[in-house]
């Protein structure tokens, strides 16, 4: 190896490393720290879950990793400032139909708490359309709806190499249908409406 190709592959990897950092919204030197570095010729960090566990134990600014629902209900109560919750969820019937959400986590933010809010959370205009309006505990009901549906369907997004997905499921006092746009980059079901 030469001078000009030594420089050329240092300078690969410094980006690689920058972009993985910058995902994880680390600094290089933090990421290095974390990691240890990039293992050049191990199992690529990007196909195997050790990025997602990355993401969960540090999340982009402003998002919360939960593993409780009511963190989804408090930010549409207002009482969780956070930009977005997000969920890990293992959902073997969905991988099954869908093998690319394998390893995606949900997540709602406050974009589509406002959306869900505005356009679906008054009981009195829901009632005239023949709905019943969204609510804080539907909010909650997120994780379940994605692990439980009654039925599911799904279509591609024009444009990109994402889904939406719409799921329903039958609860005591309803039957809630719940939309989500899929992401291939961030491996995530982002909430869309309910």
């Amino acid at each position: 190896m030469n001078k000009t190709q030594a420089e050329a592959d240092a300078t690969l990897y410094a980006r690689a490393v920058e972009t993985l950092a910058r995902r994880l919204n680390m600094g290089i030197r933090d990421f290095d720290a974390a990691y240890g570095g990039l293992n050049m010729v191990g199992e690529s960090l990007l196909d195997d879950s050790v990025l997602n566990q990355a993401l969960a134990s540090n999340p982009p600014r402003g998002w919360v990793h939960s593993s409780n629902p009511q963190d989804a209900a408090d930010l549409w109560n207002g009482n969780n400032k956070a930009e977005a919750v997000f969920w890990n969820t293992s959902n073997t019937r969905l991988e099954e139909q869908f093998p690319e959400t394998s390893g995606y986590s949900v997540s709602v933010n406050q974009s589509a708490i406002e959306h869900i809010k505005n356009n679906h959370g008054n009981a009195e205009s829901e009632a005239k359309r023949g709905q019943i309006a969204i609510t804080g505990e539907d909010i909650s009901r997120i994780t379940d709806i994605v692990s439980n549906y009654d039925a599911i369907a799904s279509e591609p997004i024009k444009g990109t190499n994402n889904r939406r997905f719409a799921f329903a499921k039958q609860f005591d006092d309803g039957l809630i249908v719940y939309l989500a746009d899929s992401s291939k980059k961030r491996r995530d079901l982002r909430t869309v409406s309910m």
